[in-house]
C-alpha cells in the first residue's frame, strides 16, 4: 500500500509540474524541482548523522561515500524529470512566441 502512495504522490508531482511549467510566471516552473533538490540534501545529511552516530570503529568512509551517492542518484531522479517537463515548456513556450511575433510581422 505504501508503495502505491508513493508512485501516486509521484504522478500527482508530475502533474503539479506540468501545470506550474504552463503558466507565463517563469518561476513557478523551479519550485517542485527545487524543493527535491532540498529534501534530496535532507536525506543525505540525515543518512550521515545516522552513520556518524555509530561506532567509529565500523564506519567505513567508502561506504559512507557509497550510500550517499546512491540516495543522492535515486532521489534526485524525480528532480531531473521535473527539470525536463520544466525546460520541455519553456522550449514549446519560446517557440509560441517567436511564431506570435512573426504572425505580427507578416500583418504589418
Amino acid at each position: 500500500m505504501k508503495t502505491l502512495g508513493l508512485i501516486l504522490f509521484v504522478i500527482a508531482l508530475l502533474f503539479l509540474q506540468i501545470y506550474l511549467s504552463r503558466k507565463e510566471s517563469k518561476g513557478l516552473g523551479w519550485i517542485l524541482p527545487s524543493a527535491v533538490f532540498l529534501y534530496s540534501l535532507d536525506r543525505i545529511y540525515v543518512l550521515i548523522l545516522h552513520i556518524s552516530s555509530r561506532d567509529p570503529e565500523y564506519v567505513v568512509m567508502s561506504e559512507v561515500i557509497r550510500f550517499s551517492l546512491t540516495v543522492f542518484i535515486i532521489t534526485n531522479m524525480l528532480t531531473v524529470s521535473l527539470l525536463l517537463i520544466n525546460f520541455h515548456f519553456k522550449k514549446k513556450r519560446r517557440a509560441m512566441k517567436e511564431l506570435e511575433k512573426m504572425n505580427i510581422q507578416d500583418l504589418h
